[in-house]
C-alpha cells in the first residue's frame, strides 16, 4: 500500500500518447566495385565504404529506428533475389546493428576482390530495380527513401556499342521509376578526378541539371561525418480543443465554440537512453516482472486488488487502480479561455490570453498564459501562441522581510557595483542567435578575446556526458580498444577577459564589503551523551548518525577509532562499547 499524491501521479497511459510528425527513413546504398574504384592510389571503395560504415554508426545513435540497405554493382559474384547478372545485396533494408557494421568494416579491398570479384558487365537498370524492390518488398513504412549512388565512373557506357546504347536507353528508362515510387536520388561522385554528369548521368536523373553547384564534396563531408547525439523529430505534444467559451444556438441550447490545435514542446532535455537489462549469456532483452503475496497466507495478489493511500487531514483515504483513474480525471482534455471570448488580435493590441489548461485527462488543470508569436519564415518561427504556465494562489509565497536587517552599505561600494555590472552585462534575447555550423567554435573563441559579449547559440556546445556516454558505448559495441576522444568545447567563461575589464572594480568592491575578511563557517558536530547514544542503538536508530557524530562520540568516550574506518565498523565500535559496561 502506498502512500502518493494522485494527482500529480502521471504514471497512466495516456503520457504516452505521443503522434509521430515525420517517420523513420529507408536508404540504400549503391556501391560501384568495378577496378575503376580500386586504383593503387585513389582507394575510392575504401573512402565508399567508410561513408556507407559513418552513416550506420550515426543512425545507431541518432535514428536507431531508420533502416538501410547495400548493393554492390560490378561484382564478378551474382547474389540478389531477382537473379540479376554481377550485382550483389550485401544486406537488405534493416535497422542497424553491430554485426551489419562488424561486417562492412572488415571489407577491405583485399577482402572484397576475394569474396567478390570484379567485373563491369552489370545493367543499371537491374540495379535501379534490385533498389526499388528493396522498398517496396519491406513491411516497415518510411517517411523519406533515399537512394544513394557512389561511384567513380561518369559514363560507364561509353563505348557506342548496340548493347551499350541498350543499357544506356533502359538505365534511363528505368530511373523514371524511382519518381513514381517517391524516392530521391543522389549521385555521390568518388575521386578527385573531374566529373561531367552531363555526359551520362544528367539523362538519367534530369534533377541533376539544376545542381550545377559545387557541392560534392560537402555531400561527401556529411556522410563522412560522425554525429554523437539523438537526432529529435517533431512530436506533437497532443491534440487538444481550444474552447473560447459558449454561445447559444437556435434551439436555446449551450454550445461551446472549439477548434483543434496542436501542442508542441519548445525545449526538450537530452538524456541517456533508459538502460536495457540483457541476459548474460545470450545478451537477448529480459522483462522484469513482478509478483505479489499476501504476507499472512501466500495468496496472489493482482495489481486491481491493491489499494493506494491518499492523506487527508488526519484521515487515510484508500483508492484502488480504478478509483485512482478516474480521480485524476477532473475535466477532458482541453484548453479554455478564460472568463470569455478573448480578441484573436492580441500580437496588434499588445494582451495575452489567460486560459485553463488540462493537457490529459489524466492531468490536473493548469492556468496559462498564451503569448502571441507572430511567423516569421525567416528564422523559422511559426505563427501561434507560446504557453506559459502561471501560479494559482495557493501557490504564491508571501515573504516576510520586515524583520530583515538593513545592510550599511557606503554610497562608494554601490557605485563599484553599478560598474561591475554594467561591463559585465550583454543584451541576451534567444531569437537573435542563429545556428551556426560546427567551425564557428573557433570564431567564438575569437569574439572572447575581443570583448565580452558574443553570439551563443545551444548548438554549438554539446554535453559532454552524452558525448563520452555514445563513444564508451560504440566502443564496447565494436570492441575497439580505445575510446574515440572528446575535446570538450571551452564553455567556461573568459576569467582573463572578466579580470582585465572589471578585475580592478571587483576587487575594491569586495574589499570594501569584508568579502575577504569572512571566516568560513563549518557546520557543528552533534556530540550525543552515553544515555543518548544508547537511546539510538535501542531504537534502531544508530544508522541515521553520520560519520562525524560517531567518531565524535568515540573519541569522547576513549574509543580507539583505527584510520580510514567505514561507517558500519563506528557503528560496530559502538555497539561493543555498550556490551562491555
Amino acid at each position: 500500500m502506498d502512500s502518493m499524491d494522485f494527482l500529480n501521479d502521471d504514471n497512466d497511459d495516456d503520457t504516452n500518447a505521443y503522434k509521430l510528425f515525420g517517420g523513420k527513413e529507408g536508404i540504400v546504398f549503391i556501391i560501384d566495385v568495378t577496378k575503376d574504384m580500386f586504383t593503387s592510389d585513389g582507394h575510392h571503395f575504401s573512402l565508399a565504404r567508410q561513408c556507407v560504415e559513418n552513416v550506420m554508426k550515426n543512425k545507431a545513435i541518432a535514428n536507431p529506428s531508420d533502416e538501410s540497405a547495400l548493393i554492390f554493382m560490378g561484382t564478378d559474384k551474382t547474389d540478389n533475389e531477382l537473379a540479376f547478372e554481377h550485382i550483389v545485396v550485401d544486406h537488405k533494408l534493416q535497422k542497424p546493428s553491430v554485426d551489419l557494421i562488424l561486417g562492412i568494416r572488415e571489407l577491405t579491398e583485399e577482402v572484397f576482390e576475394t569474396r567478390f570479384g570484379h567485373n563491369g558487365r552489370y545493367s543499371l537498370a537491374d540495379v535501379f530495380m534490385i533498389a526499388i524492390s528493396e522498398f517496396t518488398k519491406s513491411k516497415s513504412h518510411f517517411a523519406t527513401k533515399r537512394v544513394i549512388l557512389m561511384t567513380c565512373c561518369a559514363n560507364p557506357y561509353s563505348d557506342n556499342t548496340t548493347e551499350s546504347r541498350h543499357l544506356r536507353s533502359t538505365a534511363i528508362s528505368r530511373a523514371k521509376d524511382f519518381k513514381d515510387h517517391n524516392i530521391d536520388v543522389e549521385l555521390i561522385p568518388i575521386g578527385d578526378q573531374a566529373f561531367d554528369t552531363e555526359v551520362f548521368y544528367e539523362s538519367v536523373f534530369p534533377h541533376l541539371k539544376d545542381d550545377k553547384s559545387d557541392n560534392n564534396m560537402v555531400k561527401l563531408d556529411q556522410l563522412m561525418s560522425r554525429v554523437y547525439s539523438k537526432n529529435h523529430t517533431q512530436r506533437i505534444l497532443a491534440s487538444l480543443p481550444f474552447r473560447f467559451g459558449s454561445t447559444t444556438g437556435p434551439d436555446g441550447k449551450s454550445t461551446d465554440v472549439q477548434m483543434t490545435v496542436y501542442v508542441y514542446s519548445l525545449c526538450l532535455e537530452t538524456k541517456k537512453p533508459t538502460a536495457i537489462r540483457v541476459d548474460r549469456n545470450d545478451n537477448k532483452p529480459v522483462v522484469a516482472q513482478t509478483q505479489r503475496w499476501t504476507a499472512d497466507v501466500g495468496a496472489s495478489v493482482t495489481s486491481d486488488e491493491l489499494h493506494k493511500k491518499y492523506n487527508f487531514g488526519a484521515e487515510n483515504i484508500l483508492m484502488n487502480k480504478s478509483e485512482l483513474k478516474t480521480g485524476k480525471q477532473m475535466e477532458d482534455s482541453s484548453i479554455t479561455l478564460l472568463p470569455k471570448f478573448g480578441s484573436l488580435r492580441c500580437a496588434d493590441r499588445k494582451k495575452v490570453v489567460i486560459c485553463r489548461l488540462t493537457l490529459r485527462k489524466s492531468s490536473p488543470p493548469h492556468l496559462v498564459a498564451l503569448l502571441p508569436q507572430r511567423e516569421d519564415t525567416s528564422k523559422g518561427k511559426p505563427g501561434g501562441f507560446q504557453v506559459i504556465y502561471l501560479p494559482f494562489k495557493e501557490e504564491v509565497r508571501h515573504l516576510a522581510v520586515d524583520g530583515a536587517k538593513n545592510l550599511d552599505v557606503k554610497p562608494e561600494a554601490i557605485e563599484l557595483a553599478k560598474n561591475v555590472v554594467e561591463k559585465l552585462t550583454f543584451a541576451f534575447d534567444a531569437k537573435d542567435f542563429e545556428n551556426p555550423v560546427l567551425q564557428t567554435h573557433w570564431q567564438l573563441a575569437k569574439n572572447v578575446v575581443e570583448k565580452l559579449t558574443f553570439a551563443f547559440d545551444a548548438k554549438d556546445f554539446e554535453n559532454p556526458v552524452l558525448q563520452t556516454h555514445w563513444r564508451t558505448i560504440e566502443a564496447l559495441a565494436l570492441n575497439e580498444a580505445d575510446v574515440e576522444p572528446y575535446d570538450e568545447p571551452r564553455t567556461q567563461p573568459d576569467y582573463k577577459h572578466i579580470e582585465t575589464e572589471a578585475g580592478y572594480d571587483m576587487y575594491s568592491l569586495n574589499t570594501m564589503l569584508g568579502a575577504y575578511n569572512v571566516e568560513p563557517t563549518v557546520k557543528p558536530v552533534t556530540l550525543y551523551t552515553e544515555e543518548q547514544m544508547r537511546d539510538k542503538c535501542k531504537q534502531n536508530k544508530i544508522g541515521s548518525l553520520t560519520v562525524a557524530e560517531l567518531k565524535a562520540f568515540c573519541n569522547h568516550n576513549n574509543i580507539s577509532v583505527p584510520n580510514n574506518v567505514k561507517k558500519a565498523d563506528l557503528i560496530q565500535l559502538v555497539a561493543h562499547f555498550y556490551t562491555n559496561k
